[in-house]
């Protein structure tokens, strides 16, 4: 700790360059009372996912608890089990407990971003660069594609924030054999489990471990780097077993039980031909405008299929190969590098067959493997701008070289990623839909059931979502999974990362009777029935319904969407 505070005091300037840029780039959420709503396809991971679970945290918290279960969706769910509400999260659970909710969602957010920026400093600093392109590194890395454009996925960014951090503990021990620093590598797993993707944590500790055998191999003996790993490993489950227990139980309950099968490889894959994305990172279009292609077959997510790290950065780290004989560090960082994109690509690679492996088989989305490619890219442009700079003798010339290269780099991020997240005033987001108005004049409501939300979804984003904010937030009157929490209204449906198996199969008997024809949708009386003896009161669509005791009541409608309230009569009552 003594040697974190040093660095910290020693290079307060650069800190605080970092946090003003950061400050800068969010500057809308932080100080003008916006939060970022970035789109998707069929559903918003941020309207439909993260903004109700966070707010669910947050209600729990002003009344004293945790959110260990909520009835709001599924018909009953263990929220804190699934992981990604983050409740144990040390940034959500202090500003969650202690700040208004949209202050805690924004602030939780940006300091992910600067826990990103300032492990990455502190981290290529230990590797004896110089500050100037440390702190190149630290604006490359936590500004990347990975970070900008998983946003609407704050779990994500969560974890992936604190894997500089781990690696620099990680290294400070096996260097200094200090016992300390074994500790805080540990808390780190901890903290990375708390935070909701066991995806990325598993991830960050594969690749941790290989960087660690290449980066010690023949300082240290490899079975000794191994035990000593996986007692740290071991000590930071142990100390996340409040969160690890309940997330293990659930999933032995889930349809992710026995792994997710070929779904690993086939569920929104890497492509080869996204590799030209680390110089034209639009070349196939912006989903934001509509223009890039619709998930399916090969085609995976722009955000997740997208690596970007500056083009001038990245020509910077690709620069750094001429270095790869002179240093350990730019050999292990290479290595690290392209192992990870052979592993993003998932079925179009070569190790393909890892992702049959127990724990692996587990994760969709290889591609996300991205994380550590633009993480070594980002250390090694740093290194080519360290020895590039030590190369101009004149210190006023090296000066006008070092502030150059963090104007282009920092400005080519920008234009990259700033308005790649739309952003809207939080109190049009938070404020009741006119469908739960009506809603609340029923005080024996029973379960909302929305029917073909994602359709709707998907169509009214057909164009893109940056430009069509009014849209989307009409759409919340289709109370769609998991909207409903943000006002108490209870669904039977609901949206997870993971599913319960007894849930699907009753879903599976309901969509039986459910049939989409000439913009109707057609539901049997068995499906109604089924609903009715799950609580479902009343059925929401922007489609109309047909179904022999189903009874429209409401509808509401903005010109272009009009959703419609319906009344199932074979709702039996609680």
């Amino acid at each position: 700790m003594k040697h974190i505070l040093t660095i910290a005091r020693k290079e307060w300037l650069y800190l605080m360059l970092i946090i003003l840029i950061l400050i800068l780039f969010f500057n809308k959420i932080l100080f003008f009372g916006e939060i970022f709503l970035p789109g998707d396809y069929l559903r918003s991971d941020t309207l439909h996912q993260n903004l109700p679970f966070k707010y669910t945290l947050y209600q729990s918290l002003k009344n004293g608890q945790l959110p260990l279960w909520t009835d709001e969706i599924f018909g009953g769910y263990p929220l804190l089990a699934e992981g990604q509400v983050g409740a144990l999260y040390p940034f959500n659970f202090i500003l969650y407990l202690l700040v208004p909710f949209v202050a805690a969602y924004n602030l939780s957010l940006f300091l992910n971003f600067l826990c990103a920026a300032i492990g990455m400093f502190m981290l290529t600093k230990s590797f004896k660069l110089e500050s100037i392109p440390a702190l190149i590194s630290a604006i490359t890395f936590s500004l990347s594609s990975f970070f900008i454009l998983h946003i609407t996925h704050q779990n994500i960014v969560s974890v992936a924030c604190w894997f500089p951090f781990l690696l620099l503990m990680l290294k400070n021990f096996f260097e200094t054999n200090k016992i300390r620093y074994a500790i805080f590598s540990s808390l780190i797993i901890t903290i990375q489990i708390f935070a909701g993707s066991f995806q990325i944590t598993f991830y960050s500790l594969v690749i941790s471990l290989i960087f660690l055998i290449i980066y010690f191999y023949k300082k240290q003996l490899l079975a000794e780097v191994i035990l000593k790993y996986f007692i740290i490993i071991a000590f930071g489950l142990f100390l996340s077993s409040g969160q690890l227990i309940p997330s293990i139980v659930l999933m032995s309950k889930s349809t992710r039980q026995s792994g997710i099968g070929n779904l690993a490889l086939d569920s929104l894959p890497y492509h080869p031909r996204n590799l030209i994305t680390f110089i034209f990172p639009y070349i196939y279009g912006d989903p934001g405008i509509g223009s890039y292609p619709y998930f399916g077959g090969s085609w995976g997510m722009f955000w997740d299929n997208t690596g970007y790290i500056g083009i001038f950065a990245f020509f910077i780290a690709v620069g750094s190969f001429l270095l790869i004989n002179r240093k350990r560090e730019v050999k292990a960082l290479w290595t690290i590098a392209i192992l990870s994109f052979l592993l993003a690509l998932g079925k179009y690679g070569p190790l393909f067959w890892i992702f049959h492996l127990p724990f692996f088989n587990l994760f969709r989305v290889t591609g996300r493997f991205l994380l550590f490619s633009i993480f070594c890219l980002s250390v090694l442009a740093g290194f080519s701008i360290d020895a590039f700079s030590k190369e101009i003798s004149q210190k006023f010339s090296r000066l006008v070289f070092n502030l150059f290269v963090i104007f282009i780099v920092t400005a080519d991020l920008f234009l990259f990623g700033y308005n790649y997240n739309p952003t809207v005033k939080a109190e049009k987001v938070l404020e009741k839909p006119e469908m739960v108005r009506f809603l609340e004049k029923y005080p024996d409501k029973g379960k909302i059931f929305s029917v073909a939300d994602d359709i709707t979804y998907d169509e009214i984003n057909k164009n893109g979502w940056r430009d069509n904010m009014e849209e989307n937030l009409f759409h919340k009157n289709s109370l769609g999974p998991d909207l409903n929490m943000l006002w108490g209204v209870k669904s039977v449906s609901g949206y997870s990362g993971l599913f319960l198996k007894d849930y699907e199969e009753v879903k599976s008997q309901i969509y039986q009777g459910i049939e989409l024809k000439e913009n109707k949708i057609y539901i049997s009386e068995d499906s109604l029935k089924l609903l009715g003896e799950k609580q479902a009161r009343f059925l929401i669509s922007a489609f109309d319904l047909v179904g022999r005791g189903l009874e429209k009541i409401y509808e509401v409608g903005n010109g272009k969407t009009i959703y419609k309230l319906y009344k199932n009569n074979y709702f039996k009552g609680s």
